[in-house]
């Protein structure tokens, strides 16, 4: 559960390359696992190169589950070289997800199940194949949850297992 506080920029993980001088290169992210539950939403996985001529290069974006994220499910802007495999997204009754991918090169999309895919007319595609969409769950991603576990080597858990933990009381060291 992700609960907002002002000044909160909500995103589950997050990538930008200001105040770079070189390519930021072999960025893997993969089995993650985000599940909205009782809290609002946040944005996914957000990718993006605010410095253009510093593209990210050799990004894997794979096996993740977003489930109530915002309209940033998994977002890739600014690669070269970028493999987007195996990836569940979806929304919330009250906001929509999506997959987006723009201003990036030999991309490969693949095995990607989302409500919408916004691909913008700047990206070089390699390979697409084996896309589908997928309507927005009924059940808070439950099920997604459940699915993405069995094809994990039957891995269970619930919802409550992954929200049960406290960490309010927690101080950094």
């Amino acid at each position: 559960n992700f609960f907002r506080q002002d000044g909160d920029h909500p995103d589950a993980i997050q990538f930008w390359n200001s105040n770079t001088s070189v390519s930021t290169h072999d960025i893997t992210v993969s089995e993650n696992v985000f599940i909205r539950g009782d809290g609002g939403p946040i944005q996914g996985i957000f990718i993006t190169a605010q410095i253009t001529k510093l593209p990210y290069l050799n990004v894997k974006v794979t096996d993740n589950l977003m489930a109530g994220t915002m309209y940033h499910g998994i977002t890739v802007m600014g690669a070269n070289g970028a493999l987007i495999d195996g990836n569940i997204v979806v929304g919330a009754a009250d906001m929509n997800s999506r997959i987006t991918v723009d201003n990036s090169t030999n991309v490969t999309l693949t095995d990607i199940k989302a409500p919408q895919y916004v691909l913008g007319s700047t990206v070089e595609f390699d390979a697409q194949s084996n896309n589908g969409k997928l309507a927005t769950p009924t059940d808070g991603g439950v099920s997604l949850l459940q699915e993405w576990y069995a094809s994990h080597g039957g891995l269970t858990a619930t919802v409550a297992d992954l929200i049960s933990i406290d960490y309010s009381a927690s101080t950094p060291d």
